[in-house]
């Protein structure tokens, strides 16, 4: 697991663009360290993400959403200025087995 370290914060922002235009499984996001965003599944086009707010044990207490890719990183963009409402926390998290037995909730639809 790769652990994004948190001392500059540009280089957060940077990282966190670089991800959501690139994620890949095993992502992790946090908003404050209370919301968290893992990205599960990725393909060319489609994502897998699983969101839960703290506290709660993972990941049977997260929610499973799919989208487009597009789709992932217009749910997290702030609307008025540029940046995201999440911050890239750690990238290769072992998440394995997450989407067994489970169904997709909801789509991103807008």
């Amino acid at each position: 697991m790769d652990v994004i370290p948190n001392d500059n914060y540009k280089e957060m922002q940077e990282k966190t663009a670089e991800a959501m235009f690139d994620p890949k499984s095993g992502d992790r996001f946090h908003e404050f360290f209370s919301f968290w965003v893992y990205v599960l599944k990725r393909t060319d086009r489609e994502i897998t993400i699983m969101e839960a707010s703290s506290p709660c044990e993972l990941p049977k207490d997260g929610r499973i959403w799919k989208g487009t890719i597009e789709q992932f990183r217009l749910r997290y963009a702030y609307k008025g200025i540029l940046g995201y409402s999440v911050m890239l926390c750690d990238r290769g998290n072992d998440v394995t087995g997450w989407l067994e037995d489970e169904k997709i909730e909801e789509s991103f639809g807008f």
